[in-house]
């Protein structure tokens, strides 16, 4: 929802069941970033329309044996969305409606400001409870 008067947009991921962050929801969510540059608005406030969970993370199906190549397409676009978040010259203001795991962390923290909104939901990044560090350009960054 865009609201050019005010120079605000709305952005609502909604990715059923849980917003997980695969390919598709990275592209999508990098073109919008660049159309409201494009567009000169201001600013975005993102958030999720599913109750309870903002986003459970990397979508496991993109990362459980995949090719070569569509684990390099899929890393590229996590950089390209995490470093256009962070970047941006619009104001980027996260709404969380609840969990935020991993990947859905990742974007929370990539945006100006964020609040827990109307929830009790946690976030974090579940990999280190498993053993898995981030990566250390990751670490360095946020």
């Amino acid at each position: 929802m865009e609201n050019k008067e005010k120079g605000f947009a709305r952005v609502v991921m909604q990715s059923p069941p849980v917003n997980s962050v695969n390919l598709e929801l990275l592209q999508r969510l990098n073109e919008v970033i660049k159309d409201l540059e494009e567009k000169k608005f201001r600013g975005l406030i993102l958030t999720s329309g599913i109750p309870k969970i903002f986003s459970g993370g990397i979508d496991l199906k993109e990362i459980y044996n995949p090719s070569m190549e569509r684990f390099e397409i899929l890393l590229k676009a996590f950089l390209t969305c995490w470093k256009t978040l962070y970047i941006t010259p619009l104001r980027t203001v996260v709404a969380v409606n609840g969990h935020a795991a991993g990947a859905g962390c990742m974007i929370v923290l990539s945006c100006d400001h964020s609040a827990m909104v109307k929830s009790k939901g946690s976030i974090g990044f579940p990999e280190n409870r498993l053993g898995f560090a981030a990566p250390k350009w990751y670490e360095i960054n946020t």
